[in-house]
């Protein structure tokens, strides 16, 4: 039998069962070595561990006992400063007492006592630290009051009764050597009197060494601690002479007041402290739980009994003499144990300060240290232990990293490249050997895999460039810029900045959902210099790419808004590619800018590569041709946008009287629309703008609904009186009048010098002047138009105007050329001439020009008049309603056939060939009746009907019309429901505007608050 001829697939399991035969005998030769090994990797590791952890513990234990010295230092300067504020509060609450009293000045008279004495039991019931007021005359009255929780002697030699709380004492002056009257009152603790007594006594208060020091000197003294001169209390005395030098006034605080105060204090454990007077004499103190304090001298009860250990530290602390109010706080040795030692000195008066003092072991604020270096031996030794395990644990992975290496050069003889885990380890031969077979596994895979990965990024960028170039939303266009390249070239985040037209860079949109800044960032300095340190201003300047691998190590821009951007958010910026966005005349229009691109295996941030900034560049190329032509594009539409609102503020601006027409319309009818888009029953329910190009076409065709009347003149526009054109010329025949009246008075006068009758004179010219004031009234009535013109009115009218009244200038002179023409072929006159008072003459008609006869009168059904204008006086104030004379109110409805000429004749793109239809067709009606055109309900589409019920709405409610007032809500409302039950405009329409409350929202933004009133919608609703 011949043998089967080998495939590859043979000759390779051949070749690999050969090589693990050979593999196999090596690694058996090798197995002695393992225990070398494992004792070369375990023994200096487990040194390494004990070494780290000695020196742990002892570094801590020296920490620890700072740290307690630390703490020990901050306790004690928070408890004396208390201790300072305490004492420095009292001496200077006292001293505004006594200072007080002293500057109101005290007569001690009988009437003066009774409320000092209420005010002085006040004031003592108030500080529990204060013992007695008292108050010496020079003339030797004296007057006191004394608390008696503070005096048990005193309270007893004079009998008080239990509810005694203070004693007040007066004392009369006497006369030399002989007694005076003392007066004793025992108070309860609100001030009522429970007893007195009087007797005779010889005290001298002025034998008081504090009232005679207070009384030598100005401003408040402070002395003590000493027996008080009343009590025999010990305490500390203030004084101060009274303003007019009469005596002086004195306020006494016990020590055993001091001594309360400073037990109230919140002592921490441990600690005992107290206060000593300038002598170096220890007055109170006070401890925390687990401290021993001394007793007071003065009989205040101490915390517990003081040792003599005890007694040895107070001596240290009153051999202190540092000043100031700041606490000086030391740590010392006394009595072979280390103490902390605090005080702080009170300035209360002249000489030396009184001091605050505290101590406390500093065994109690560092017996923590010795646990926690007990803990920290047992956690070394734990410590100590694991890592044994671990040098165990971690010699043995690397021997099983051997056994991996060895398996996988196995599985690389026998040509497998499947998925492999990666071995890694602490040395370097096994680390390099690991890496030689990555190497060889990874590379053939890795270059398939960079093939793949290319023609996909190919791909994507060319779908992306597709895509980019069908978008018509700038906004849909902007984010798939900025998702396309974030994807492309799989950064973590993008951001878009586009460049305007002021020279600078404004944030335009972001990957991330964190709010955009609102600043720009300029290209230029205020010097004119470029402003290229930023990385987004040099890549838009120079339209040149930028690639930084390491932002925090960059050094060629300014990147701290990017480093601040990181501390706030929390985010860390590695790696950064900036594009420009130029299309095809190279003018850069945006910047695109790349963060952190990610390596596709650990979703680390890494550095962009070659390619990341080739397929980048690419998508920047076709981004930038995509956004200016879409530029090119909202340029286009912006401008006629712009040219179109520009005709309408031109139209408005022409009169302030309609100034606001052509903004109001557009408003009401898109309000209106976009209710009717909404509907989905009844006649409306298949009008739909779907697209944005369709709410502009109609938004254009709101805007130019009246902008013929760019052709209408101002003064037919405004015409608010019938005698108006450039001015009123009412003022013309008023001026007649007056001639007229003046002709009179000239009568009168020559029949007076005449030797007349005079008083048939005068009355003549009253009766006269009564009739032409009558008449003017009446023809400047006429002129208002406010009412309908009646034939009788017309008559009258006719009559006056028969008056005559003599001219005697020439009427040819002066005139300009348009004038002049109209009154060049009339004969002259011969001056004087007689003058009608109102007449209509030949210079008054004004021909239409015969190019203007009547435009397309197969188009239109607008008659036009035989003559362009009619200024004829009679003419204009027989008008029978208005102000406007057929010719003119022919000239304002033309400008509606102007709009449809002048729109027909603008070369529309194919999104807005329906302006001259939403333009031209708001004065039709539903009955065909409407002009220009007479169309009938089934010509008009809804975008019509929708322009004829916003145009008379808006009319009905403006309030900068000349010939009439403004309407309320409700009375424009009836106005246009009459519109509806007549067909002249779309009951369907008229609904939907009341029903959806677009006439209520309406007359909220655009009319007066006074002229809104209620609407009762539910009555013109529905069929007629």
């Amino acid at each position: 039998m011949q043998p089967e001829p080998q495939t590859p697939s043979s000759r390779a399991s051949v070749f690999g069962r050969r090589a693990s035969d050979h593999l196999a005998q090596r690694l058996g030769a090798s197995q002695s070595k393992l225990w070398r090994v494992q004792l070369a990797l375990g023994l200096p590791l487990a040194g390494l561990m004990l070494l780290v952890t000695v020196a742990f513990t002892s570094i801590a234990s020296v920490k620890f006992e700072q740290m307690a010295q630390d703490n020990a230092q901050v306790v004690f300067s928070q408890h004396v400063q208390r201790g300072n504020a305490l004492l420095r509060g009292l001496i200077d609450r006292v001293q505004t007492l006594v200072g007080m009293e002293a500057s109101a000045g005290l007569a001690l008279t009988p009437s003066q006592r009774d409320p000092l004495q209420r005010q002085w039991v006040a004031a003592l019931a108030v500080e529990p630290s204060l013992h007695a007021l008292r108050a010496v005359l020079n003339d030797g009255r004296y007057f006191e009051v004394v608390a008696l929780r503070d005096t048990g002697p005193l309270a007893a030699s004079l009998h008080a009764p239990p509810a005694a709380r203070f004693a007040a004492r007066s004392v009369e002056p006497g006369e030399g050597d002989a007694p005076r009257l003392q007066t004793w009152r025992l108070l309860d603790e609100t001030g009522h009197l429970l007893a007195e007594r009087r007797d005779a006594t010889r005290l001298d208060p002025w034998q008081d060494r504090a009232a005679n020091a207070a009384a030598a000197q100005t401003g408040t003294l402070v002395s003590g601690p000493a027996p008080f001169f009343s009590t025999r209390e010990a305490g500390i005395t203030v004084a101060a002479r009274l303003h007019d030098g009469s005596g002086v006034v004195l306020a006494e605080i016990a020590t055993s007041g001091l001594d309360q105060l400073f037990r109230g204090l919140p002592y921490p454990p441990h600690v005992a402290g107290g206060l000593i007077a300038p002598s170096g004499e220890l007055l109170v103190s006070g401890a925390g739980s687990g401290a021993v304090a001394p007793p007071s001298k003065h009989g205040a009860a101490a915390a517990a009994a003081a040792d003599e250990d005890t007694l040895g530290v107070l001596r240290e602390l009153a051999q202190w003499t540092g000043r100031g109010v700041h606490p000086h706080v030391a740590t010392v040795p006394v009595h072979g144990e280390k103490f902390v030692l605090a005080q702080s000195s009170v300035e209360v008066g002249p000489g030396e300060p009184w001091r605050v003092v505290a101590y406390a072991p500093l065994l109690a604020f560092s017996s923590f240290m010795v646990a926690a270096r007990e803990r920290m031996t047992l956690i070394g030794v734990l410590v100590l232990a694991t890592a044994l395990c671990a040098a165990w644990w971690v010699t043995k992975r690397i021997v099983g990293a051997l056994d991996d290496l060895t398996r996988d050069a196995i599985r690389i003889c026998t040509l497998d490249f499947g998925p492999s885990p990666r071995i890694q380890s602490r040395l370097k031969e096994f680390n390099a050997l690991a890496d030689a077979h990555s190497v060889m596994r990874e590379s053939i895979r890795a270059r398939t895999e960079e093939l793949r990965g290319s023609r996909q990024r190919l791909e994507e960028l060319i779908a992306a460039g597709l895509a980019m170039s069908r978008e018509r939303n700038r906004i849909n266009l902007l984010q798939q810029i900025l998702w396309g390249a974030k994807r492309l070239t799989r950064c973590d985040a993008a951001t878009l900045y586009i460049v305007t037209e002021n020279r600078t860079l404004r944030f335009a949109l972001r990957t991330r959902d964190d709010s955009l800044p609102q600043e720009e960032i300029p290209l230029v300095r205020p010097d004119g210099s470029d402003n290229d340190q930023f990385v987004s201003t040099y890549v838009a300047l120079r339209n040149a790419h930028v690639v930084i691998d390491d932002v925090y190590a960059e050094t060629r821009f300014d990147l701290s808004g990017t480093r601040r951007f990181d501390e706030r958010t929390g985010y860390r910026t590695v790696s950064m590619l900036a594009l420009p966005l130029a299309p095809r005349e190279g003018e850069v229009i945006g910047v695109l800018q790349l963060m952190n691109a990610l390596d596709p295996i650990s979703g680390k941030a890494v550095p962009f590569s070659e390619e990341d900034v080739q397929i980048a560049s690419a998508l920047a190329a076709q981004a930038a041709v995509s956004l200016d032509n879409h530029q090119l594009v909202q340029a286009q539409a912006d401008l006629v946008d712009s040219m179109v609102k520009l005709l309408a503020g031109a139209i408005d601006a022409k009169s302030p009287y309609t100034g606001g027409h052509c903004d109001r319309v557009p408003e009401l009818a898109v309000m209106i629309a976009e209710e009717a888009v909404r509907v989905d029953t009844g006649p409306l329910a298949d009008f739909r703008f779907d697209t944005a190009e369709q709410w502009r076409e109609f938004r254009i065709g709101a805007w130019l609904h009246d902008c013929g009347k760019i052709t209408t003149p101002e003064y037919v526009v405004d015409k608010a009186t019938k005698l108006e054109t450039i001015h009123d010329r009412i003022h013309e025949v008023r001026t007649r009048f007056e001639v007229l009246r003046r002709d009179a008075e000239i009568d009168m006068l020559r029949t007076f010098i005449g030797g007349g009758h005079a008083a048939a004179a005068c009355e003549r010219f009253e009766q006269q002047c009564a009739v032409l004031e009558e008449e003017f009234a009446f023809v400047a009535r006429c002129n208002v138009g406010s009412e309908l013109m009646e034939e009788g009115a017309v008559a009258r009218l006719r009559e006056i105007g028969q008056r005559t009244w003599m001219r005697h200038f020439d009427d040819r002179l002066g005139l300009g050329p348009q004038a002049a023409q109209a009154i060049e072929a009339l004969p002259p006159t011969g001056l004087p001439a007689v003058e009608h008072l109102l007449d209509d003459k030949p210079q008054h008609m004004v021909p239409r020009p015969p190019t203007r006869a009547n435009t397309a009168p197969d188009r239109f059904n607008l008659k036009a008049p035989e003559l362009l204008y009619n200024r004829g006086e009679l003419h204009n104030l027989a008008t029978r309603s208005g102000t406007l004379t057929p010719e003119e109110r022919y000239k304002i409805n033309e400008h509606i056939i102007q709009t449809i000429e002048m729109l027909e004749a603008m070369n529309f793109p194919k999104n807005l060939r329906r302006v001259p239809e939403i333009a031209g067709t708001h004065h039709e009606n539903l009955r065909g009746t409407g002009y220009p055109r007479g169309l009938t309900h089934e010509q008009l589409s809804v975008p019509a009907r929708i322009m004829a019920v916003a145009d008379v709405f808006e009319a009905l409610t403006a309030a900068d019309r000349p010939y009439k007032k403004s309407k309320p809500l409700s009375e424009a409302v009836r106005i246009l429901w009459g519109f509806k039950r007549r067909g002249h405009i779309d009951p369907d329409v008229f609904d939907l505007f009341l029903a959806s409350g677009t006439h209520l929202r309406y007359a909220r933004r655009f009319m007066s608050p006074e002229l809104i009133d209620d609407v009762d919608v539910s009555a013109y609703l529905g069929k007629i």
